[in-house]
């Protein structure tokens, strides 16, 4: 019969069980060889239940099970609060301790006296102002600050944690890079929850442009005439929207908004999203065509 402390584990770690918590569970060597066979080897001393491929979070959870302590981290934790943008062959963990980073199969581990972390249904995960302090020294300038964006418009970040980060972080590679952000992105209203928010980082960056300029801050994602507007200015009575991907799928439903926008006054321009990402002068020369009257 099966013991239920082992299926509580299972259901609460998505089908993942390291050999350690069987142990744990008061299992003999006997029953968990017994335990283990119709069970797939993840790592080792970690078994993972069905057939199916492992999904990002299992293997989230076989990365920290594979030693008592350890948190997922760095890229696999940016991964996990959702502002990486690129997914990572292998799982970034932290475990407690001292040495140097290594890497074992598709494990990344890292060693720290102490880590500041939060649970995820369970899973144990480097903070977000944790996870940007220890990547700030391993990723480019341009790929942290769009992980800062990006946190901070999905409100996984405040400024206030920002801050702590950047605190936290001092004496280490990259802190400089965190507290640019902390200045460029800090005072941007582009959270989630107030009003609209920012919903891409496009906007985000934009924003920053605008505020960096001195030039009066549009309103983010508002209503304008029954449609949705990126960028508005209803003193000026101006719509600035971001063409992406998206302008190219739904070209009929875009002109239908201009149309309805234009009935109702205001003046739209279209600025493609590589614009704000490659030109920033050039976008911001468009804005000053109207804003800066």
């Amino acid at each position: 019969m099966d013991n239920p402390e082992i299926e509580r584990v299972f259901r609460e770690q998505e089908g993942v069980i390291a050999v350690w918590q069987m142990r744990h569970a008061g299992l003999s060597e006997k029953a968990i060889r017994w335990r283990c066979r119709g069970l797939r080897r993840l790592h080792s001393g970690v078994y993972l239940s069905g057939h199916a491929t492992p999904t990002d979070r299992q293997r989230w959870w076989a990365a920290t099970l594979t030693a008592p302590g350890s948190v997922l981290s760095h890229i696999s934790a940016a991964a996990s609060h959702g502002f990486a943008q690129e997914p990572s062959p292998l799982v970034t963990i932290t475990r407690p301790g001292r040495g140097p980073r290594a890497r074992r199969g598709n494990l990344l581990v890292s060693y720290a006296t102490e880590v500041e972390a939060v649970t995820d249904r369970g899973l144990w995960v480097a903070s977000p102002g944790q996870t940007l302090a220890d990547l700030a020294g391993y990723v480019d300038q341009a790929r942290l600050r769009r992980m800062v964006r990006d946190a901070l418009r999905l409100s996984v970040l405040d400024v206030h944690s920002l801050g702590e980060a950047v605190r936290s972080a001092r004496g280490r590679p990259g802190v400089a890079s965190l507290r640019w952000c902390l200045a460029e992105y800090g005072a941007l209203p582009v959270a989630r929850g107030r009003r609209a928010g920012a919903r891409s980082d496009a906007e985000v960056l934009a924003l920053a442009y605008i505020k960096r300029a001195g030039l009066q801050l549009p309103s983010l994602n508002a209503r304008r005439a029954g449609y949705e507007a990126d960028l508005s200015w209803p003193t000026r009575k101006l719509i600035i929207e971001l063409d992406g991907r998206s302008f190219h799928q739904f070209p009929d439903e875009d002109r239908i908004r201009d149309r309805t926008w234009h009935a109702a006054g205001w003046t739209v321009v279209r600025i493609p999203t590589d614009v704000v990402y490659q030109q920033p002068d050039a976008f911001l020369a468009e804005v000053r065509r109207f804003v800066a009257r």
